[in-house]
C-alpha cells in the first residue's frame, strides 16, 4: 500500500517508491536497540514508548495528510520508522508485567496482535479506498488517485493517536520500579 500510495501521489516509478518505503526498514533497524537502550538508560518503560508513539503518529499524519517536498519523504519514513520500533518494549512491559512462567504465552499473545493489524486494517483501508473512488476505472480495473489513498489512509495515523493515549494508562514496568518475587536470585544478580 506504501509504494502505491507513493508512486500515484508524487508520480515517481515503482523503484523510487520503494526506495523510499525501504528507508522506514532502514529507521526501524536503528530505532529498535535505541529504545531499548533508550529504556534501560531511563530505566523507564512508558518514556520511550511515549516518545515513539508521539513521534511516528506526528510522521505520518504529516506523509498522509500533507504533500511535503519529495526528497522529504525519504527522511520522514526513516524517521518514522525509527520511532514506531518503541513498540518493541511492549514485549518488554508484557514479560514484566505477567508472571514468569507466563512470559512465552504473554509473548506469543502480543507477537498476534502486532501481526493482526495486518489483517484488521489492510481489508479496511481496501474498503476505504474503494468506497472514495466512487467506481472509477480505467480498462475495468479500479484507477485511484492521491486522495483516495490519502482518504484511506488516514486510518493509520488515528490508530497512532489511539496508541499515543493509551500509553498514558499504562503502568510502569520497568524493573527497577518493581522487581517479581519470582525472579529470586536473578534480580540480586543484576542479571534483571
Amino acid at each position: 500500500m506504501g509504494v502505491s500510495f507513493i508512486r500515484t501521489t508524487y508520480q515517481v516509478s515503482d523503484i523510487s517508491a520503494a526506495t523510499i518505503v525501504s528507508t522506514m526498514f532502514f529507521g526501524a533497524a536503528i530505532g529498535s536497540p535505541f529504545f531499548a537502550y533508550f529504556s534501560d538508560i531511563a530505566k523507564n518503560r512508558r518514556l520511550p514508548m511515549f516518545c515513539g508513539s508521539f513521534v511516528t503518529t506526528i510522521v505520518w499524519f504529516i506523509v498522509i495528510i500533507f504533500q511535503v517536498p519529495y526528497y522529504l519523504l525519504y527522511v520522514l519514513f526513516f524517521v518514522g520508522g525509527f520511532a514506531y520500533t518503541a513498540k518493541c518494549l511492549s514485549f518488554a512491559s508484557i514479560c514484566e508485567t505477567m508472571p514468569l512462567k507466563m512470559s512465552g504465552v504473554s509473548i506469543a499473545f502480543v507477537n498476534a496482535i502486532v501481526m493482526s493489524t495486518g489483517t484488521i486494517f489492510l481489508p479496511i483501508i481496501g474498503v476505504l479506498i474503494d468506497y472514495h473512488n466512487n467506481g472509477r476505472t480505467l480498462l475495468d480495473v479500479p484507477c485511484y488517485n492521491g486522495e483516495d489513498y490519502r482518504f484511506a489512509l488516514v486510518i493509520v495515523p488515528i490508530s497512532l493517536l489511539i496508541s499515543f493515549i493509551i500509553v498514558f494508562f499504562m503502568k510502569e514496568t520497568h524493573p527497577d520500579h518493581k522487581i517479581p518475587k519470582e525472579y529470586g536470585s536473578f534480580a540480586t544478580n543484576d542479571i534483571v
